[in-house]
């Protein structure tokens, strides 16, 4: 698996830099080659590479954790058919629906009416910090109970709402494990065989635990929903390193400091700089950033 032989390389790189230090992965990494940190790519022999040994030079580190959405997946082309999906219930389930955008204009209009019904106000942040919603299971069944409502729909509003969201969130689910990165089920298979301690945190609503080639790869998973703010929230973090410790006591050391976690995701902000507050080390993913962006698909 490339990807986990390149991991694996951040990981032994990782072991020996400071711990304030940053580590960038270049665009396509997942399928290629590795950063431009350095001023040539690292090479493991096939000896090495066909090794557990691999891992001794990062003894170090105990835990890694991954973002979930364009980290370990694709996400828009998860929740497009998943839009797709639930769209679908909704235009054979209620008359007079024609828009293909009903759902999210629905969603957009609530949030804006009672923003705090979608995270928790009693969390204090910072100035600057962003608002933006994080109960999302929570703000897309209200949409669709109100669509409900709206076209006058039969039977009750909520049993809909309900009934949607599930098929909005297996359509997603399935969608996720055709758009998975490269190599990305067996690489997490190995560094567990490894002995690392592997969590996903995420802002979004997806439960990797449900998604075919996922199943039982991740030891946690916090879903910033849960929280009631998201990243770059430290609160979220804290909150992924209390499950962490509970998921296996003992298992990490009671000090954040160390260079003992390291933390992978696609957002300089939100994963690499939140991170590193509560002492990760960080390795940022742009492959589907750069992929996007070749494709015409990005949005800034």
């Amino acid at each position: 698996s490339m990807l986990f032989y390149i991991l694996s390389a951040h990981l032994m790189v990782l072991a020996v830099l400071p711990t304030s230090t940053s580590y960038t992965i270049i665009p396509r990494l997942l399928r290629r080659s590795i950063s431009t940190t350095f001023s040539t790519p690292l090479s493991l022999s096939s000896s090495a590479m066909s090794s557990s040994s691999l891992f001794t030079s990062a003894a170090s580190i105990k835990l890694i954790t991954f973002d979930l959405d364009d980290t370990l997946w694709h996400t828009s082309s998860g929740i497009s058919a998943a839009n797709a999906a639930c769209q679908s219930l909704v235009d054979s389930s209620l008359k007079g629906s024609t828009d293909d955008k009903v759902i999210w204009k629905v969603m957009k209009r609530l949030y804006a009416a009672t923003p705090s019904d979608y995270y928790d106000s009693s969390i204090s942040v910072d100035e600057g910090f962003k608002r933006e919603p994080v109960m999302l299971t929570k703000l897309r069944k209200d949409a669709l109970r109100s669509l409900h409502v709206d076209l006058s729909g039969e039977g009750d509003p909520q049993e809909f709402a309900d009934r949607a969201f599930e098929v909005w969130r297996d359509a997603r689910h399935e969608a996720v494990a055709e758009n998975l990165a490269s190599k990305a089920a067996e690489t997490l298979g190995k560094l567990r065989e490894a002995g690392y301690m592997l969590g996903g945190i995420t802002n979004g609503n997806s439960e990797p635990g449900e998604v075919k080639g996922l199943e039982g790869s991740l030891d946690f998973c916090v879903k910033a929903e849960d929280v009631g703010v998201g990243k770059p929230h430290p609160l979220v973090y804290e909150r992924s390193l209390r499950e962490a410790r509970e998921a296996s006591p003992g298992a990490l050391p009671g000090s954040e400091e160390g260079g003992w976690w390291v933390h992978v995701g696609d957002d300089l902000v939100k994963d690499c700089v939140a991170s590193k507050g509560l002492g990760a080390r960080t390795i940022l993913t742009t492959e589907y950033h750069k992929r996007e962006v070749e494709e015409g698909t990005h949005v800034a």
